[in-house]
């Protein structure tokens, strides 16, 4: 299936989003679109709390009936001007790149 993709306008940012039709949340059909209005409407009051904290995503790919994953390192398609920092890990010597939280003047 091809993935439909699209850009939207957030603050100062054009940004690239794919399958916003994608329903995340069968329950209440909830789609991927959804999800993001949401977070958007919330940003004002979320974003304070993640700024300068390293971030870890719970990936669902199907959907949250699916397989997940862990992502904690920010993936090679992370625009550029989202701040990463090194991050050491324990299992591993050195240090692997990860987003360091939304900058407010992102947007």
């Amino acid at each position: 299936m091809a993935r439909k993709s699209e850009q939207v306008t957030v603050g100062r940012r054009r940004i690239d989003v794919s399958n916003l039709d994608k329903v995340l949340y069968p329950g209440h059909k909830f789609s991927k679109a959804n999800v993001i209005d949401y977070y958007i409407k919330i940003s004002k009051y979320l974003l304070p709390h993640l700024k300068n904290h390293p971030i870890t995503l719970l990936r669902f790919p199907d959907g949250v009936f699916g397989e997940s994953f862990y992502e904690k390192d920010a993936p090679a398609f992370t625009p550029d001007w989202v701040k990463t920092v090194p991050v050491p890990r324990r299992e591993t010597p050195g240090a692997d790149e990860t987003n360091d939280g939304p900058d407010r003047g992102c947007c």
